[in-house]
């Protein structure tokens, strides 16, 4: 309704005492079903004294969060070496001349001419992957490459927040495509 002044929505307390029944377990409901359901519902939105209630707008948060557990690893990888390839992209060529994020082996090259940086994944043992370490002993040129490997929670926190990124370009390009003007807040949101 259209009220000026209107209260909307239900805080937290109020949902809980609404759920209230005799034999239901309410211990877990504000966290484990009510905060999940504040960053899972599309159109669940909270107003500055937490109270929830219901838009015909989309919460961003809750879309990210879908749209994100919705990618599987290989596009979240694809997205990683994207952003490892700017991060890295040699710019004097003092050091490396090439870079090559997260390759299988059979795509490393290495050249008398350039020195090749090789971002790996970070393997479940200590040390780097044994597969990468034959590859450095049979190779001749060892001076032209270089390994970049870091710790494996590192790398899954890269991957979820590769998946993250991939999300928001999605949700940006499609509220392009809806031509929503810049200064809309869900935009800003």
């Amino acid at each position: 309704a259209n009220v000026p002044n209107a209260v909307l929505g239900l805080s937290i307390p109020e949902i809980v005492g609404y759920l209230c029944a005799p034999g239901r377990n309410l211990v877990k409901l504000k966290g484990d079903v009510l905060e999940k359901l504040a960053t899972a519902a599309w159109y669940l939105h909270s107003n500055r004294d937490g109270k929830l209630f219901f838009r015909n707008v989309e919460n961003l948060n809750a879309k990210l969060e879908s749209l994100a557990k919705a990618y599987v690893r290989e596009q979240s990888l694809k997205e990683l070496r994207q952003r490892l390839t700017d991060l890295f992209k040699p710019v004097n060529g003092w050091c490396y001349q090439e870079v090559l994020p997260l390759p299988a082996i059979d795509e490393i090259n290495i050249a008398a001419d350039k020195a090749t940086l090789v971002i790996s994944e970070p393997y479940m043992g200590q040390g780097l992957n044994p597969q990468l370490k034959q590859f450095f002993d049979q190779t001749t040129f060892k001076n032209r490459v270089a390994f970049l490997t870091g710790s494996r929670d590192t790398f899954d926190s890269l991957i979820e927040s590769a998946k993250r990124l991939k999300a928001i370009q999605h949700i940006i390009d499609e509220m392009n495509t809806e031509k929503v003007p810049a200064t809309d807040p869900q935009f800003k949101q």
